[in-house]
């Protein structure tokens, strides 16, 4: 395609702006400078690289590469410099007469999508799952597990270093004959806490998963807690800040027809048989 430094460049910017001029030897990476002179004035516009939508060239539409692969052939040199009093609010000013400048270093052609510099990706939410289990001999469950995942804004998981301190809230409840009816004083309460550190290499693709095991106090054996408790979780990411999520539904006691009926007549959930490490706490009369 011919280019005639003779030619005006039409410039459309994003916001709708149209602007003529001849390109000035004053462009630099940072704008495109248009400059129109006579005699007597000189109008020169400068347009960040940024707000440039579209740019026609002697008929041709030119992308902003092809402009500047071919800067060297268009620019012209003007004997002006801007004048006192400034800009306009179209980002137009007047210039006067002063000794031509040296011009600036040419723009670089802008980095394809693929090897701009990566954001880094940062956290913003906190997603947890938690459930009982077991995970030694015997038949009796032994804790939570409980699977933590920091989500950046578009859900995605973000491996992190830092450390996680669980909180595990009951309800205690009294019974009679199978039946609830009726709640005790002091309703709630915090019966286990846990601070675990994780980092990056622990994660997996579903997050990193913690055991926490019940220690001092075993909700399951006591029959007075309700078999619905909730876990809370805070996350603590060194830079990021402190993440916070709860999860509401964990089965303290899943359900079962056999041992809700053990525990009906004999005031525990496991037969003597199965040899658990704990005995209920609280033995229920008939």
């Amino acid at each position: 395609m011919p280019l005639d430094r003779d030619s005006q460049i039409e410039v459309t910017t994003v916001n709708g702006r149209e602007i003529r001029g001849y390109v000035d030897s004053r462009t630099n990476s940072e704008e495109l400078i248009l400059t129109i002179a006579d005699n007597e004035a000189q109008v020169t516009s400068h347009l960040p690289w940024r707000v440039i939508s579209t740019v026609r060239l002697g008929g041709y539409t030119l992308t902003l590469a092809e402009l500047q692969n071919q800067l060297p052939a268009l620019q012209q040199e003007f004997n002006m410099r801007p004048a006192f009093g400034g800009w306009t609010a179209e980002g137009i000013h007047i210039s006067q007469e002063i000794p031509a400048s040296i011009s600036e270093p040419l723009p670089a052609p802008p980095l394809p999508e693929s090897e701009l510099p990566a954001t880094p990706r940062r956290v913003t939410s906190l997603d947890i799952n938690a459930d009982v289990a077991n995970w030694d001999r015997d038949p009796e469950r032994d804790g939570i597990l409980l699977e933590v995942r920091p989500l950046d804004n578009n859900g995605d998981l973000i491996p992190v270093d830092g450390q996680v301190e669980c909180e595990l809230i009951i309800e205690h409840k009294t019974w009679e004959g199978g039946e609830y009816i009726s709640r005790l004083p002091e309703r709630f309460e915090v019966v286990a806490r846990w601070t675990q550190p994780i980092q990056q290499t622990d994660f997996r693709s579903s997050g990193v998963t913690l055991k926490l095991p019940y220690r001092v106090r075993h909700p399951e054996s006591d029959l007075l807690i309700d078999p619905d408790a909730l876990v809370h979780a805070r996350l603590k990411v060194p830079g990021e800040g402190v993440f916070t999520a709860s999860y509401e539904i964990v089965r303290l006691r899943p359900f079962s027809s056999i041992r809700d009926e053990f525990q009906l007549y004999e005031g525990n959930r496991y037969f003597p048989q199965e040899r658990t490490r704990f005995v209920p706490r609280r033995k229920i009369d008939h």
